[in-house]
């Protein structure tokens, strides 16, 4: 959130997220299997650029044929994005989960997360699979960058390109260990987008307000 004083001077701080006090075991790499199990979370909507992620899914199953791509939530764009998959010959690998309760137990059940999103905010949903301990592949945004550092704690790619995230999902796939590596890294930036952690810039803010120091 952006704050403006009465000196138009504008503070930010970030959304927050409810930080378990233990956050899952990292999954062990493992060798390549058939089975790869992408996905993401997020309302259907052209803003998520879901409609590139699904043109990438032909390329990525000509080397995994045993892909699924997995989507969670609702939207606008459901019925048409249903039908491209439908379209492009892809529907079978591609499970549309609606809206689910729990989107931990969906996170863990990725091998890989991937925000396609065009334009972002800060994106919580990013923060949940880290916590999830899941790796993550977000395009080259604003927001995005802010969370995943392209080849250290994820991946980046360029948005509204299916080709660039094709490549970068069969290079997580090849690189099993490099997924874990990432995660693990990613995990070190959680601390300061805690509940604790924001409310305390907030009430430092406020303090600073009142007495007239910004």
């Amino acid at each position: 959130m952006c704050i403006r004083d009465s000196s138009e001077k504008i503070h930010l701080i970030h959304n927050a997220i409810d930080l378990p006090e233990k956050l899952p075991d990292i999954k062990p790499p493992h060798a390549e299997e058939q089975s790869f199990i992408i996905g993401s979370v997020g309302r259907l909507a052209e803003q998520k650029g879901y409609r590139f992620l699904l043109a990438a899914m032909p390329e990525v199953l000509k080397a995994i044929p045993g892909c699924e791509l997995h989507l969670a939530g609702e939207g606008e764009q459901n019925t048409m994005l249903m039908a491209v998959a439908d379209e492009m010959g892809i529907a079978s690998h591609v499970k549309f989960k609606g809206y689910l309760g729990n989107i931990p137990n969906f996170l863990r059940g990725l091998d890989l997360f991937i925000s396609s999103s065009l334009w972002e905010g800060l994106p919580t949903a990013i923060l949940e699979a880290i916590m999830a301990v899941v790796p993550v592949l977000a395009t080259d945004i604003a927001g995005n960058r802010e969370l995943i550092q392209n080849g250290k704690t994820g991946w980046l790619v360029q948005p509204a390109d299916a080709h660039a995230l094709a490549r970068a999902i069969l290079h997580a796939y090849h690189h099993p260990e490099l997924r874990q590596q990432f995660a693990r890294e990613a995990r070190r930036i959680l601390p300061q987008f805690s509940i604790q952690t924001v409310t305390e810039q907030y009430a430092q803010l406020y303090q600073r307000l009142l007495a007239g120091a910004v």
